[in-house]
């Protein structure tokens, strides 16, 4: 598992505790799925684990909902004996690169998961950004209440 101080030497920013909290479940869901690869959908899935960010709430967003339609769209992917070895699929990697990049334009001085969940959006080569979109919650109007002051931004 990852921790903040590891994720942090990674990335080459502060990682917030739900943020690592959000990357750990997503590795372990893949675990569980004897998968060797963390998908995007992997990492929705962790960000669903968590409370929706406020400004994200009037989107109606049902995580339950959600994360039955990730779970379904996921199926097994590439299975692997060894898990102590896991890796990241470009789409996960980008979409964590993408949500560094937000966090960094938005002027925070750590990884939220907001940032993560803008960073699923804006990747949109995969599953949960489509499930995202069926429900029509797009990457425009997720940034737009991002920087909303009711929001999670300090």
């Amino acid at each position: 598992m990852f921790t903040e101080k590891d994720l942090s030497r990674r990335l080459g920013m502060a990682v917030s505790e739900q943020a690592v909290g959000v990357i750990n479940y997503a590795v372990t869901e893949a675990r569980s799925r004897l998968q060797i690869h963390v998908t995007p959908e992997h990492l929705f899935l962790g960000l669903l684990e968590f409370p929706i960010p406020r400004n994200f709430e009037k989107f109606g967003i049902n995580p339950e909902e959600l994360r039955f339609r990730a779970m379904i769209g996921m199926g097994y992917g590439d299975r692997g004996s060894d898990l102590s070895f896991i890796d990241f699929t470009e789409g996960s990697k980008m979409a964590i690169y993408y949500g560094v990049l937000e966090a960094k334009e938005l002027d925070d001085v750590e990884l939220l998961p907001e940032h993560l969940w803008l960073g699923v959006c804006k990747e949109v080569n995969n599953g949960a950004a489509r499930i995202l979109r069926e429900h029509g919650l797009f990457y425009a109007n997720m940034h737009s209440a991002v920087l909303q002051p009711s929001g999670l931004r300090r």
